[in-house]
């Protein structure tokens, strides 16, 4: 039977492995880098707070501008349908 690269963590032993201490020290790694992070660019981080955005989810709101941008930018170049209902100006006059 073929191992799947997805299916790696099956062989990792449950008493082997202490994932609280991993969890753990991952959260203060990022409570590092994000105290990192405002002492090199202050001014990044008060642009962030005063525009209400987490320096967590700048993923997150960036995937949303561009799924915005991208369907606002498809809805204005699409050719209008259903202009042959409407009636021609000189019906109209």
């Amino acid at each position: 039977m073929p191992k799947y690269p997805a299916r790696t963590y099956e062989d990792i032993e449950k008493d082997k492995a202490n994932f609280d201490y991993l969890r753990n020290r991952f959260k203060v790694r990022q409570y590092q880098v994000k105290e990192n992070f405002a002492k090199k660019f202050p001014h990044v981080e008060k642009f962030f707070k005063d525009k209400g955005i987490s320096l967590e989810k700048i993923r997150q709101h960036s995937a949303k501008i561009l799924g915005a941008g991208a369907l606002t930018g498809t809805l204005l170049l699409a050719p209008p349908s259903g202009m042959k209902a409407l009636p021609t100006p000189q019906e109209i006059i």
